[in-house]
């Protein structure tokens, strides 16, 4: 209920799981749905993940990968970078 009160520029949020078929994922529902609440009240959100999240899908969906604005981590697979682009083409879409 608090988060609603406010209204957040950028909010960054590591992940458990990252993938095109399970979107944002994460081991803990409690997380996942404080991550979705936050996000809905957020001008911008970028997911924060290492090379070892890609193609893991967790238990609790929070967002599809197209709903982000950007993607923070070390490596970005090649077979995950092209269908990662194309879900975000509309977008300014960035991998930091």
């Amino acid at each position: 209920r608090t988060i609603r009160n406010f209204n957040i520029d950028k909010f960054f949020v590591g992940v458990n799981g990252i993938s095109i078929e399970g979107g944002i994922t994460f081991s803990n529902v409690e997380e996942a749905e404080i991550a979705k609440e936050v996000h809905y009240h957020s001008f911008k959100t970028y997911v924060i993940a290492d090379h070892t999240k890609f193609g893991i899908i967790k238990p609790a969906r929070t967002l599809e990968v197209s709903e982000i604005d950007g993607l923070i981590t070390d490596q970005v697979p090649d077979d995950f970078k092209s269908k990662l682009l194309s879900v975000n083409v509309s977008k300014n879409f960035k991998v930091i």
